[in-house]
């Protein structure tokens, strides 16, 4: 059962590859009131039709917490004016340090903080059975 009407699907399979891959990676529209107008407007977004589309995608994530930061940065910097163009966005060199060492200490914390609940979600599919 498709619960997306004929244009979208259409739309969906005449789109390029990495546009389905990052609308399909956005998740489940079996929540959605309207599944054809978010499947929709998930391939307009992805596919850079939207007025602001700064945002960050699975490849930007991809690196070491540094090269994520300065990614982020970089994306940051061109949507912002005054600071296109600007080493660091601005901040001098111990700033751009100390928020680096952050980021990488977020990203670890939150791998941290994932396995632990996959533990948990594990230990008590154990407990269940």
């Amino acid at each position: 059962e498709n619960p997306v009407d004929e244009r979208a699907s259409s739309a969906l399979r005449n789109a390029s590859p990495e546009v389905q891959l990052q609308a399909m990676e956005r998740g489940s529209l079996s929540d959605c009131k309207n599944p054809s107008a978010a499947l929709m407007v998930r391939i307009n977004g992805s596919a850079g039709h939207s007025s602001h589309n700064s945002g960050l995608n699975t490849r930007d994530m991809q690196g070491t917490p540094e090269e994520v930061w300065a990614k982020i940065m970089a994306k940051n910097r061109g949507g912002i004016p005054g600071l296109a163009g600007v080493p660091g966005g601005g901040l001098d060199a111990a700033s751009s340090a100390a928020a680096s060492q952050l980021a990488a200490a977020q990203l670890a914390a939150a791998a941290q903080q994932q396995q632990l609940a996959i533990s948990l979600y594990y230990q008590q599919l154990a407990a269940q059975q």
